[in-house]
């Protein structure tokens, strides 16, 4: 038999759910085949898998013990340690982290830890009970703001938010390729080719739209604020590149020849590409409504904040600090 005590974190979750998130190497049939035999109970007595859960409720699992171990993953969490990021803010809903650039947002198949495991970390060094759901990503080599949810009720709520730049605001830093006259927008639907993860402009695909504002221009390359008015994967690569203004250093999407050149004059292995601001606004959940108006900001990075220096001092000449 397997126990577990539904924490604070877990409160409102799903019984299904709950016991899918236990029994991560478990099968859906597996599982299935618990509710079906009635091997589940919450507080001694048996419950629906659409039954919601209250903090302290006691679920047990019922079975062959050989059979029930062999569902349990072990967790890549080794230790409680301090967080090694930059925390922007936190309190007993939400997490920001500042993440760096090289770090992944969450797990593949490398095995190699992701700001998940180091948050699991973080939370089992403080002892606190708190769970880790992100509500959005950024890619291995994109550095910037993550927010995350330590609980159930506020990831629900904040993860379908985080997708409407009505509720948060998301503004990124890129330095792009040629240079830009002029503020505007970009309104291309974009399609993803599931087989090769590549992303492309395409009438038929979902709708996206990004605004971009000019903050510097230099010789051969500009400094543009990017509002995401929409949340689709790599849609400000796609967007920019669609423009004839590819970001600096995208391996996928940009100007290859470019990015050789600039790699060897500025010793940048990375995408240019910064998540700069996050702002909470219009949340009407009562929990959570203290957000509104707030504004998490993230500092460039030093070796891009450098570049730009260097790109300064090329054309204003030296910049002094």
């Amino acid at each position: 038999m397997l126990k577990f005590l539904v924490s604070k974190s877990d409160d409102g979750v799903r019984l299904f759910k709950f016991v899918k998130g236990q029994l991560k190497n478990a099968s859906l049939g597996a599982i299935y085949t618990l509710f079906r035999k009635k091997d589940i109970k919450v507080n001694n007595h048996h419950e629906k898998k659409d039954y919601i859960l209250k903090a302290n409720d006691i679920v047990l699992i019922y079975g062959n013990d050989e059979k029930l171990a062999t569902f349990l993953k072990k967790s890549k969490v080794e230790e409680a340690k301090p967080l090694p990021f930059h925390i922007i803010y936190e309190d007993e809903n939400l997490l920001v982290i500042n993440k760096p650039q090289g770090i992944l947002s969450q797990g593949d198949r490398s095995g190699e830890l992701s700001l998940i495991e180091y948050t699991k970390n973080y939370f089992a060094y403080k002892k606190e009970d708190a769970k880790v759901y992100p509500l959005h990503r950024l890619d291995r080599n994109t550095s910037g703001l993550i927010a995350i949810a330590k609980n159930y009720h506020t990831s629900q709520v904040l993860s379908n938010l985080m997708k409407d730049h009505r509720f948060v605001e998301k503004i990124y830093l890129a330095l792009v390729v040629g240079v830009v006259s002029e503020s505007g927008e970009i309104s291309k639907n974009l399609k993803k080719d599931k087989r090769t993860n590549f992303v492309k402009v395409d009438e038929e695909g979902k709708t996206a739209k990004t605004l971009y504002e000019v903050e510097e221009t230099f010789d051969e390359v500009s400094l543009l604020s990017l509002t995401l008015l929409s949340g689709r994967g790599h849609q400000l690569r796609v967007h920019l590149a669609s423009i004839g203004h590819p970001i600096c250093m995208d391996e996928k999407y940009g100007n290859f020849a470019f990015n050789k050149s600039f790699q060897q004059k500025y010793k940048l292995r990375h995408i240019f590409l910064h998540a700069k601001s996050l702002r909470f606004k219009n949340i009407k959940d009562e929990q959570l409504q203290y957000l509104n108006g707030k504004i998490f900001l993230a500092p460039l990075p030093k070796v891009e904040e450098d570049i730009i220096n260097i790109l300064r001092g090329e054309k204003y000449g030296t910049i002094s600090n």
